[in-house]
């Protein structure tokens, strides 16, 4: 696949697909990015945790090795470590991230999966927005649950 059509309805899967067949068909000696593919990614996130900021720090750049070769450029790293990610060029650190590292300010939380991640605190939240009630019906409910946060 040489290139993937973006915003349409198939995208995020054709896109999960050629990350996961790209990994799969190198997975030799990369059995531990395979299993971070298999169990960590969904749509455009990667959700996983390690024990240490060594084991952090090795599969960050083994991730990033491995799926550059096969023309991904995954970005946007965020940890509830700054020692994790340190070694990252800056464009490769989450801008929500970098900001509330590098200032005072309080922390922009990092959209993830419908929720926002809070790294520092290591917490996660939800904007709970109410559906008034003289307007209940499915098409409003579907609305308010998929719409992004």
């Amino acid at each position: 696949m040489a290139s993937l059509a973006l915003w349409n309805t198939c995208s995020p899967c054709c896109a999960s697909f050629a990350l996961k067949k790209h990994v799969t068909d190198n997975k030799k000696g990369n059995e531990e990015v395979l299993k971070t593919i298999e169990e960590g990614f969904f749509v455009d996130n990667c959700l996983y945790s390690v024990r240490t900021v060594v084991e952090g720090k090795k599969l960050i750049l083994k991730l990033r090795s491995v799926l550059a070769e096969g023309g991904f450029n995954i970005r946007q790293w965020a940890s509830n470590d700054s020692k994790v990610i340190e070694d990252l060029p800056s464009e490769a650190k989450s801008e929500n991230y970098e900001f509330s590292i590098m200032s005072d300010h309080d922390e922009k939380p990092e959209p993830m999966l419908g929720l926002r991640w809070r790294c520092r605190q290591d917490q996660l939240h939800y904007n709970y927005k109410p559906i008034p009630y003289d307007r209940i019906n499915l098409k409003n409910v579907y609305k308010v649950l998929a719409s992004p946060v």
